[in-house]
């Protein structure tokens, strides 16, 4: 990749981000940009606008349109005080039958869309128009041996976790003892003295029974010998939090395990960690759960 020289002021990625835009434009801005993002740019001398979302969608950008107005949000929220928006109905049934959600631009709120991933677009008073930047490319891998494979995945992987732990804030790992967490501190320990592990565990109305997968997370850390801070989630916590989950996430949740999340990023909050490194897609991309097993083999 071809590099830029920039002179900055501060700190900030944003200042990053508008220096590149000046010199490249936004279409060589997007080659050049890596992880998760969504950001809108205004540029006062063509009077337009620019926005994009990263190439997976991990970051939300939403936006209404009417005939007056083009209005974007990184939340679904502020843009209902102006929508006037009611719920989309087909969009809940692909939910509760299909069990389908963020696979297009329709939200669970009818005329507020989102930008899909690896989009961008431009907007002015005269014109609305979005572009795809990027798709992954389709290769043949028949001629590469598994161990070649392996090796492959394992750079990528262990690459990614490096770039992920830039930050010059504290950072803390969800941590359960699985494959995907597991995976994630084994390599990040490469990078960091002593990485600050998290998890959590259930705790029965009769506060007898423990349910969870602490003891294995617990056993891991201390091999590691990284310290395991436990949140005990109760039914009362779960019943206390799940309005204000709902409304965090702006839509339907698939999982108690979602309540539970946002039971740790309080967590992380309290204890000054605002970056969380989460281990999410590895049974996704492998078939490791029944309900993505079908999915697998037909994307194969």
């Amino acid at each position: 990749k071809k590099k830029y020289q920039l002179i900055t002021k501060s700190d900030s990625d944003t200042e990053v981000l508008i220096q590149l835009f000046e010199k490249v434009g936004v279409k060589k801005t997007l080659e050049c940009i890596d992880g998760m993002f969504s950001f809108i740019i205004y540029d006062k001398h063509q009077n337009s606008v620019y926005f994009a979302r990263d190439r997976f969608g991990i970051k939300p950008l939403y936006y209404f349109e009417d005939n007056k107005k083009i209005i974007f949000s990184s939340e679904i929220k502020p843009l209902l005080k102006y929508s006037n928006s009611n719920l989309n109905q087909q969009k809940t049934l692909d939910f509760f039958l299909r069990q389908s959600m963020d696979h297009d631009e329709d939200t669970f709120f009818s005329n507020i869309k989102c930008l899909k991933p690896s989009n961008y677009g431009k907007a002015n008073s005269n014109n609305f128009e979005l572009k795809k930047y990027w798709e992954i490319e389709k290769k043949n891998f028949n001629k590469e041996s598994l161990q070649e494979t392996k090796k492959k995945i394992k750079n990528l992987f262990s690459n990614s976790i490096r770039k992920h732990l830039k930050s010059d804030r504290k950072i803390g790992f969800f941590f359960s003892g699985g494959t995907d967490s597991t995976s994630i501190v084994s390599t990040a320990k490469k990078y960091l003295t002593k990485p600050e592990l998290f998890t959590y565990e259930f705790l029965s109305d009769n506060k007898k029974n423990i349910y969870g997968e602490t003891e294995k997370a617990s056993r891991i850390a201390k091999n590691f010998k990284f310290n395991l801070d436990i949140t005990t989630v109760t039914p009362k916590k779960i019943i206390d939090n799940f309005k204000n989950v709902i409304i965090s996430c702006e839509s339907p949740i698939t999982s108690i395990r979602q309540v539970c999340d946002f039971l740790l990023f309080k967590r992380f909050k309290k204890l000054d960690r605002p970056v969380a490194i989460i281990g999410h897609g590895g049974d996704e991309l492998l078939g490791g759960y029944d309900y993505n097993f079908l999915n697998f083999i037909l994307d194969k």
